[in-house]
Order: structure tokens, then sequence, then C-alpha cells
């Protein structure tokens, strides 16, 4: 039974190992694509990192990037993770992490971190050329914020893998569809989404990570969509087999 999931080839590896693990075969679709940023120039746009009060990481990879860039030293920052897959990403290099939302969005983090009492405190956020605004929105309001595009993440140059996942789809041979992000869903979407593929889509599972991602969905046609109460894979992989269960 075969599931796709969207996401960069780099992070796909722990991903197609869970859904193998439950017995489905799987197809990795990136719908995106990771560019670092040069050391030199995330230094330079960071300055002295020591003078930070907080650290805030989005991701597993810009938790990769940050040890990659400044290692031990960053043990001696206050950090704060969206998801427990960052958490994890931190704590494989030794590095304790001080708060991790619930809910794994940046508003539940912004909240956290308000919550702990952050008035004037210099906080470095770490991010994706593409992020959401909402956490330097909501954190600037208490707090003094540094805002880093850690790495770029754009369209991917090879496309081969979309239009598999289209064939895919019209030929009957995909079951379900995990969208790990909206902009995943937007680029394989207007890659490859014509009038059929729309409705092929709305015909199989598609479970959406993160009410965004959902949204994008929404947006482009796609209605047939499920979130789980939890932002993971794991939970995505527990409404698909749900789903094919109760038919």
């Amino acid at each position: 039974m075969l599931v796709a999931v969207t996401r960069p080839k780099e992070r796909a590896e722990e991903t197609e190992a869970l859904l193998m693990a439950e017995g489905f075969d799987t197809l990795i679709v990136p719908g995106v694509e990771l560019v670092p940023r040069e050391k030199s120039e995330v230094k330079s746009a960071v300055g002295d990192i020591g003078s930070y009060d907080w650290l805030v990481v989005t991701s597993v990879f810009g938790a990769e990037l940050m040890f990659d860039y400044y290692g031990d030293i960053l043990k001696k920052l206050k950090i704060a993770v969206v998801g427990k897959k960052t958490r994890e990403a931190f704590e494989k290099f030794g590095i304790n992490i001080n708060v991790v939302p619930e809910q794994f969005r940046a508003e539940n983090l912004a909240e956290a971190l308000i919550n702990r009492g952050i008035d004037g405190n210099k906080i470095l956020i770490a991010r994706a050329s593409n992020a959401r605004q909402v956490l330097i929105r909501k954190l600037s309001r208490k707090a003094e914020v540094k805002d880093i595009v850690l790495y770029h993440s754009r369209q991917p140059s090879d496309i081969e893998p979309m239009n598999r996942l289209k064939n895919e789809l019209l030929g009957g041979n995909l079951k379900a569809i995990i969208f790990t992000s909206s902009e995943t869903a937007k680029n394989i979407i207007d890659t490859v989404g014509d009038n059929k593929f729309i409705e092929a889509l709305n015909n199989i599972i598609n479970v959406a990570i993160a009410p965004a991602t959902k949204r994008t969905l929404e947006e482009k046609g796609i209605m047939n969509v499920f979130m789980p109460e939890f932002y993971s894979v794991e939970a995505a992989i527990e409404i698909i087999q749900r789903r094919l269960r109760d038919g």
C-alpha cells in the first residue's frame, strides 16, 4: 500500500522507516530544497552569539546548522524550539532545550516564551527564508528580537519525484499522502497539479501537518484533508491507519 510524503530528501530517512515499520510502501516527494547560507554570512548577521538570552529554532535542519556553526557555545544559551524532533536534534549534540510547546506551532512557542517572562530579553530567531512572521511579531512586543535567515527553502530543481507522484496517483496506486508543510503542498500542486491531479487527490487520504498546510490545500481545491491533533509524522500515520481501517 503506497503512501507519499512531501519531505526534503535529506530529512526523509526517518519518515520512510516509520512508514515501512507499519507495512506501507513509501514514495518520498521533496516539495522543497534546503540551501544553507554561508557560515560567514550567518555569523556576521548574528554578531556575538553569547550576547543573546534566548535562541529560537523552528526546524531540525536549523538545529543542525546552528550546531555546525557554533558548537558547544550554544550550551550557554537558553533555547526554545518548535517540535520534539528539533529538540531531539539538539539533544543529540548534548544541548538541553528549555522550552518546547505542547502544540508544535509558532504561536504556541511564542506564548510559552512570553509566559516565561522575556521582557527586555535579547532573542535570536534563526529561521528559514520562507518562515512565517508570527514569532517575530509576537516576541518583538516583549523583547529585543534579532531575526536571521539561516537557510533558504526553494522549489526543487529535480521535479521527477513530483512527476512520479502524479503518475502513481492517476494510476490508482497511491492511497494516501502526508503534506508536511504549506510550502511543499504549494510547490507540488503548482508544478503538477492540473484538474485531474486535484480530482484524484480528493479521492485519497490527504493528511496536513499543521493548520497552515491544511489551509493551503483547501485553497488549491483539495477538501478531503485530515489534520492530526499533534503535528508530527507519527500522528499523520495514525490518521492514515484509522481512515483505511474505517473505510
